[in-house]
């Protein structure tokens, strides 16, 4: 989930719930759009065209 004050938490999900697993701030705020997600890293625009690439995979 991302919020727009730029917070993202990961977590592995099922059919009965979610488990938490890592948070962490983008560092942008007014955060509207949705995550991208290529090769193992997340990426991330605000509305101000602030972008962010985050490696979460290998």
């Amino acid at each position: 989930m991302v919020s727009r004050r730029g917070n993202v938490d990961i977590a592995r999900g099922s059919r009965t719930g979610h488990e938490p697993l890592r948070s962490f701030n983008v560092g942008m705020r007014e955060m509207k759009n949705a995550p991208a997600y290529a090769n193992g890293r997340l990426f991330f625009r605000n509305e101000k065209g602030g972008l962010a690439c985050w490696q979460i995979g290998e």
